[in-house]
């Protein structure tokens, strides 16, 4: 059994391309103690890979959840995609751009937080 609490639960709609293309992701926010940063899980609910679109969903997801919880999501927040068959980590360079790399999360890590 994991030990955690789950923060925030709820489905978000970003723009895949065109008017009526619309993704879907489902995100968790995740605190597991004082000690780690949030976890933000996000698993895609639609077809759209949110990788591929990934400018738009962390828009989305700092305007509606973490400036309004005044969380900085560059600095206090680890961004975790569920690709399906492993976990993809967002490492951000800098707290002032939108610079970044992927890069894999162990695999027992990454089935401990999806538990």
């Amino acid at each position: 059994m994991s030990n955690y609490n789950i923060l925030y639960e709820r489905c978000i709609l970003y723009s895949a391309g065109g008017q009526y293309d619309i993704g879907t992701v489902y995100v968790r926010l995740i605190n597991f103690d004082e000690t780690r940063k949030v976890v933000a899980l996000i698993e895609p609910r639609s077809t759209h890979n949110p990788l591929e679109h990934i400018e738009e969903v962390l828009r989305i997801l700092d305007i509606e959840l973490f400036q309004r919880a005044r969380i900085d999501m560059h600095k206090s927040v680890d961004i975790i995609f569920d690709t399906g068959s492993k976990g993809v980590r967002m490492v951000f360079h800098d707290t002032t751009e939108c610079s970044y790399h992927f890069e894999d999360v162990d695999q027992d890590e990454f089935n401990y937080i999806r538990s």
